[in-house]
C-alpha cells in the first residue's frame, strides 16, 4: 500500500511536471512571437491615413501660365506633411533615417546618401554645404529621389503598382508612387510626347516637369510611376 501511494504520488509529480514545461514551452513559445514581431517595423495606421490622404487630396488646378516655385512646392507633401524647401532629413521626422552604403560620399562639398523609411531603403537625398557625413541629416536638401526598386521587386509582374498609391512618402499634387501615367498630365500639366518609349511594350516613361527653379522627374514602368524625385 506504501509503495502504491508513493507510485501515485511519483505519478502525479511527473504529470505536473509535465503540464509545467508545456506552461514554459507555451510561454516561450509565446515570448518569442512577441520578439519576432517587434522585429518587423510595420507603418503606423495613422501614417497611412495621412499617405492616403495626401494622394486623394483635390488637387489644385494647373495654373494656366505654368508653375511658379511656390505654387509647386505647396502641393508637395512628404510624410503626408507639407514642407518648406530647403528642408533637412531630421526635418521629415524619426521615420527617416540615413542608412550607411557605400553610396554615401562627399564631394566638392556636396552629400549623398541613401535613406530609408521605417526601415525599408526607399531613396536618396543629395544636400549642400556638406563635410561630415556624420551629420548629413542636418544639411539643407538639394534633391530627393524616392523610388520602389528597393522596396518591391522592380521587374515584378506580379505586383498591381497601383495598390501602392498611399504607401510612400510622397506626392506631387495628388500624384504620388503608383500613380498612372495619365494622372501626371491631369493633376499637373506636364506633357511631353517624347517621354515615353513603348517600343518594347514596357510603357516605360521619364518625364520631367519644372517651375522656375525646380526639376520634378516622374519615371515609371508599365505607365505607372515608381520613381519621385525633386531638386
Amino acid at each position: 500500500m506504501k509503495n502504491k501511494t508513493i507510485a501515485t504520488i511519483l505519478a502525479l509529480t511527473v504529470a505536473m511536471s509535465c503540464a509545467c514545461a508545456g506552461c514554459d514551452k507555451d510561454s516561450v513559445m509565446e515570448q518569442s512571437n512577441v520578439t519576432s514581431d517587434a522585429d518587423v517595423v510595420v507603418i503606423p495606421d495613422s501614417v497611412k491615413a495621412k499617405l492616403k490622404s495626401a494622394v486623394e487630396v483635390k488637387p489644385v488646378p494647373v495654373p494656366e501660365n505654368g508653375w511658379t516655385d511656390e505654387a509647386l512646392l505647396d502641393t508637395v507633401r512628404i510624410n503626408g506633411e507639407k514642407i518648406n524647401f530647403p528642408f533637412c532629413l531630421n526635418d521629415l521626422g524619426e521615420e527617416f533615417t540615413v542608412k550607411k552604403s557605400e553610396l554615401q560620399r562627399i564631394k566638392d562639398g556636396k552629400g549623398s546618401t541613401e535613406f530609408e523609411y521605417y526601415d525599408k531603403n526607399i531613396g536618396i537625398i543629395f544636400t549642400i554645404s556638406t563635410s561630415d557625413l556624420k551629420n548629413i541629416a542636418n544639411d539643407e536638401i538639394q534633391k530627393i529621389d524616392i523610388h520602389v526598386e528597393d522596396y518591391y521587386s522592380f521587374k515584378d509582374t506580379n505586383i498591381d503598382y497601383s495598390t501602392m498609391k498611399g504607401e510612400f512618402p510622397i506626392s506631387v499634387n495628388g500624384v504620388t508612387i503608383g500613380s498612372n501615367f495619365d494622372e501626371i498630365y491631369e493633376k499637373l500639366g506636364f506633357v511631353d510626347e517624347d517621354a515615353v518609349n513603348d517600343s518594347d511594350g514596357k510603357g516605360i516613361f521619364l518625364l520631367v516637369g519644372r517651375s522656375e527653379n525646380y526639376d520634378i522627374v516622374f519615371q515609371g514602368e508599365n505607365m505607372i510611376v515608381k520613381r519621385i524625385s525633386i531638386s
